[in-house]
């Protein structure tokens, strides 16, 4: 189930998005109040990340599978608790994906050993796939201690902000909010200069509006 570890070793298409997640999850739980809400705000988050090339975007289904069950265990149908775990699974999202690129790295030291297996030159040779039999092996199971190292810290900061009272508790904060600012990846990947104007001239209003 943890489509981050098989993110690259596997094509998953659209179950690596978190609305879709999001709506597997509401679907086989029926937690609908607390895992949409979640879903929406990380697609809007990276709704501008487009994983063109060689480029390696964060790992959104990362963030989601950090941030679901505690959603369902802590029940919260308000945003402001998790802020601050949801702030840390985005950053374990981008940990990920910087993982992903050291990976890609290192496994290229065996392109030059399946050259030699390619044309049967002497020395150290590897064929293609068990080449990528171990790239895949690795990724996995590198990913998943990553993942599993990362729901650990989490959890017990999240139980530790609870325990001490830290956790942001504010009642005006709602979903719409929390929606209006992920929607900034929703402005950026429209990749036009229009659009950047006008969420800048929007925002230097409310600024002003605000200050006066």
């Amino acid at each position: 189930m943890l489509s981050a570890a098989f993110r690259q070793s596997c094509c998953l298409g659209l179950l690596d998005r978190p609305l879709l997640l999001a709506l597997l999850v509401g679907a086989v739980t029926g937690e609908w109040e607390h895992i949409l809400p979640l879903g929406i705000v990380l697609e809007l988050f990276w709704l501008d990340v487009l994983p063109l090339g060689s480029i390696v975007p964060p790992l959104h289904g990362f963030a989601f599978w950090l941030m679901a069950p505690l959603c369902l265990h802590f029940q919260w149908k308000t945003p402001a608790p998790l802020l601050l775990p949801l702030l840390f699974a985005v950053l374990c999202a981008y940990g990920g994906a910087w993982l992903e690129r050291w990976m890609r790295l290192y496994r290229n030291t065996v392109l030059g050993q399946v050259h030699h297996w390619a044309g049967h030159v002497p020395g150290v040779a590897c064929p293609p796939g068990r080449a990528v039999f171990c790239a895949i092996r690795q990724r996995l199971l590198l990913q998943l201690f990553f993942f599993i190292l990362s729901y650990v810290t989490v959890v017990e900061m999240t139980v530790s902000l609870q325990a001490r009272q830290l956790l942001i508790q504010a009642d005006a904060l709602t979903w719409p909010t929390v929606y209006a600012v992920a929607a900034l990846g929703a402005v950026l990947s429209l990749r036009a200069r229009q659009a950047y104007l006008t969420l800048g001239a929007v925002l230097a209003a409310l600024a002003l509006y605000s200050f006066f």
